[in-house]
């Protein structure tokens, strides 16, 4: 298991303004986080990782696919769901990277609005699972009509 020592929060509204939510990723600091991103982290373990100052991820040694969102001016650039082992994925205009393990659950869509921030005071990486909603419970709310 690595050992993730910081984590952030993100904050994200639809395009269309119909969804939001927020959850809680690690933060890859180092040189070698930001190579390595999820490789040789057991998907169980694995959560959601940004990479700041990153344009592109490889997903070359992954064991399982993943879903990656490329993040520049506060917008999601490029969205893509369960990119598999061996690929690359590149966007320009990207300053960060967010990734997680391929999943139903929702994910970013290009056009959302995205923020980065701070964790609640005392929140640390070890002790909370990545991808979890910042208050510990569920914080994705949906504003379409059923």
């Amino acid at each position: 298991m690595k050992d993730w020592k910081k984590c952030m929060v993100v904050s994200y509204r639809a395009f269309d303004g119909r969804r939001s939510g927020e959850f809680v990723v690690r933060v890859a600091g180092t040189f070698r986080e930001k190579l390595e991103g999820l490789l040789r982290t057991p998907r169980e373990e694995a959560g959601c990782l940004v990479i700041l100052g990153c344009r592109s991820v490889h997903t070359f040694g992954m064991k399982y696919p993943l879903d990656v969102a490329l993040v520049g001016k506060g917008r999601v650039r490029r969205a893509m769901r369960a990119v598999e082992p061996g690929a690359v994925v590149y966007e320009e205009a990207a300053s960060y990277v967010l990734e997680r393990p391929a999943s139903d659950d929702p994910w970013l869509l290009p056009g959302d609005k995205v923020e980065l921030r701070m964790p609640p005071e005392g929140l640390l990486a070890q002790d909370v699972a990545a991808g979890q909603p910042a208050s510990m419970g569920t914080r994705e709310r949906s504003e379409v009509a059923a």
